[in-house]
């Protein structure tokens, strides 16, 4: 027999569960029009930082190629030789202009990485085992993907670079016979030029600037078709100055913003990631702004040279047991640490980094810190590194972020389309190919439960015809998510209602619906 505190506690319990049974089932509504676009790529949004120490095919085979493993992801730009080891970097040996008899890269100082590191560099200074440039431009050129090269703007400086062989003035030379070399011996084109990088880390504003327009001038006079970059990543004093200053400003051709994650709480866990609703893009945020408000340079474009979830404190995976092959010299196996760093939920917070860029209207690369990372050593890079599209094994294999990379290059189109990201847990982006018609839809589930969606299309009539990819895995870490396909849509996983298009978003995933007209 039940008392009426128990008949009015069971009356509120049902009215809680009912509640939260229509909450959990209720669709997320998302409207897009194909008719809005936002702007036009020219090429695949990704592209990559390729760490020349250990990209080289014929220096450092693997079972599958690095040229295989860029083609598989669609790359729409490579960026040489790096990052910062790029300004301890050489295209080949004083005086430069020999390039045309041989290439022989090497470092400037032997007191800076990579000069200390023995397994790269010999004892005179020489590359072992690394990429040169013309190896670099086979693979462009054979892929048809964009070049971007990093011009050594610091290695002169003596405090930085202990016993470096360059002055400044041999910088200069270095950087204009690299363009003759790149364009007029070998006449490859390279479009963009970048002057150094992350440079307000190395060296004080009055010497860069006076620096760039020396050097960017003279490179300029041997091909004035090619396009400048400013090599500082983001520093109001810098940029906006740089803008404002007609001087310098009428060699800035594109901007060079990085973007990472460092001292964001919010990426230190899953559960706080998934309930984050805030901006990912804050120092592109600025740098769009600067261009904004600037007088000549408001359609300047933002090429993101490197960016990247690195910044959540994660226990050290460098400390991972390792166990190498003395026949192959590659990571064979690693113990069974608990992975915090190149996973599934890490990966869908790369996805969602990089398609926040869709918004911004000058972006028109974005450049992923890196196919693999040399700082850890020869035999770092194993799997699990947070930094890494390729796992540094003889496999040479995608890890989730290089997935995630290949997903998204090669199922979007060029033309974006201007769409509400937000909805809940769901994120929403969409392109289309305006020859065809063809739509790609992009969702991206951050709840670890499956979301309903509804997604009204104004101005366009699907046929019920449809190709679906799903990345996913079967938990937040989960070290080896899956890709799976519904290319003939056998499956009806999709559903439709004339312009309305139905479908549930697995858990913790990624899903790409692509339509055609009727």
């Amino acid at each position: 027999m039940f008392n009426k505190k128990s008949i009015f506690t069971s009356i509120v319990t049902l009215v809680i569960i009912s509640t939260l049974i229509t909450k959990a089932s209720a669709k997320e509504v998302i409207t897009i029009d194909p008719s809005k676009i936002f702007k036009t790529l020219k090429a695949p949004l990704i592209g990559e930082n390729v760490n020349f120490l250990m990209s080289s095919d014929k220096k450092w085979p693997r079972k599958v190629s690095m040229k295989q493993r860029i083609k598989e992801m669609n790359l729409g730009l490579l960026r040489f030789p790096y990052g910062h080891l790029g300004d301890n970097y050489l295209f080949t040996d004083a005086p430069f202009n020999d390039g045309i008899k041989s290439l022989t890269p090497r470092v400037a100082s032997m007191k800076a990485a990579p000069g200390r590191q023995k397994w790269a560099v010999n004892d005179e200074g020489y590359f072992t085992k690394a990429l040169d440039f013309d190896e670099f431009m086979e693979y462009v050129n054979e892929l048809n993907i964009e070049p971007l090269i990093m011009v050594n703007m610091l290695a002169y400086d003596e405090k930085h670079y202990r016993d470096t062989v360059v002055t400044f003035d041999d910088l200069k030379t270095h950087a204009v016979e690299w363009v003759r070399y790149a364009n007029i011996t070998r006449g490859h084109k390279v479009k963009y030029w970048q002057l150094g990088n992350e440079v307000a880390s190395h060296t004080d504003k009055a010497t860069y600037f006076k620096h760039y327009i020396e050097v960017a001038k003279a490179m300029k006079a041997v091909d004035p078709s090619i396009e400048i970059g400013f090599g500082e990543d983001g520093r109001k004093d810098w940029i906006e100055e740089a803008l404002a200053n007609d001087n310098i400003a009428q060699y800035i051709d594109f901007l060079s913003p990085h973007q990472y994650l460092f001292g964001r709480k919010w990426t230190k866990s899953y559960q706080s990631w998934r309930d984050f609703s805030g901006k990912l893009t804050s120092k592109i945020d600025k740098l769009q702004t600067y261009a904004d408000n600037s007088k000549n340079h408001k359609n300047i474009p933002l090429i993101i040279t490197e960016y990247g979830i690195t910044g959540a404190d994660y226990p050290d995976v460098s400390r991972k047991k390792r166990k190498k092959s003395i026949a192959t010299q590659f990571v064979t196996e690693v113990d069974k640490y608990k992975n915090h760093g190149n996973d599934l939920w890490k990966s869908l917070l790369f996805a969602e980094l990089t398609l926040a860029t869709y918004k911004h209207k000058n972006v028109t690369h974005m450049v992923h810190w890196n196919t693999h990372t040399s700082w850890q050593g020869e035999f770092g890079g194993f799997h699990g590194n947070i930094e890494n599209s390729l796992n540094n094994t003889l496999e040479n294999s995608l890890t989730p972020i290089g997935h995630v990379i290949k997903l998204i290059n090669n199922h979007t189109f060029n033309n974006i389309i201007s769409v509400k990201e937000k909805h809940g847990f769901v994120r929403a982006y969409a392109t289309i190919d305006n020859e065809n018609g063809n739509l790609s839809l992009m969702f991206l589930n951050k709840n670890d439960q499956a979301e309903p969606i509804e997604v009204n299309l104004a101005n366009y009539l699907p046929s019920n015809n449809y190709k679906r990819w799903l990345y996913t895995g079967l938990d937040p870490e989960d070290e080896y998510p899956t890709i799976s396909q519904d290319d003939d849509g056998t499956q009806k996983l999709v559903q439709f209602d004339r312009s309305k298009v139905l479908s549930h978003l697995a858990p913790l995933s990624l899903t790409v619906i692509q339509l055609s007209i009727q």
